[in-house]
């Protein structure tokens, strides 16, 4: 994969700290390059994307890995927030489903989103970030 294919920043989603730590790693293993922002709280994240969307859009992420069952607010009200940014949010940053559901309803339901552009199973891994990365460059 081409270093200038890959997104510069990638966002975090899940409550869980020691799995964003995992994917975290992943991430710098395989893409050493790429920025990792990691949010226990989508709440919390949703407030830096508006800040960065109002302040500095160079900072908004290329990708969000987003978890659905989270306290607070979880996958799906964040996704219900974030489509009411703006359109040049929602053309750079992309989101990829993080679960560890394997509910069809959940699957069909995060299709309804045009910004997710995938559902994987919890864990991350190597195989499955370099599939998604090559998938979100075309």
């Amino acid at each position: 994969m081409k270093e200038s294919s890959l997104p510069s920043h990638i966002v975090l989603i899940d409550d869980d700290s020691v799995t964003n730590m995992v994917n975290k790693k992943i991430i710098y293993i395989t893409f050493p390059t790429i920025r990792v922002t990691p949010y226990a709280d989508a709440a919390i994240a949703l407030r830096d994307l508006k800040h960065w969307e109002a302040t500095d859009a160079t900072q908004l992420p290329d990708l969000i890995f987003l978890d659905i069952n989270m306290p607070h607010m979880d996958g799906w009200e964040f996704l219900d927030e974030f489509i009411t940014l703006s359109e040049a949010v929602l053309q750079k940053t992309k989101i990829v489903m993080l679960t560890s559901s394997v509910d069809i309803n959940d699957i069909a339901k995060s299709k309804t989103y045009k910004p997710v552009t995938d559902f994987l199973s919890k864990p991350l891994n190597k195989d499955n970030l370099r599939t998604v990365l090559q998938y979100q460059s075309v």
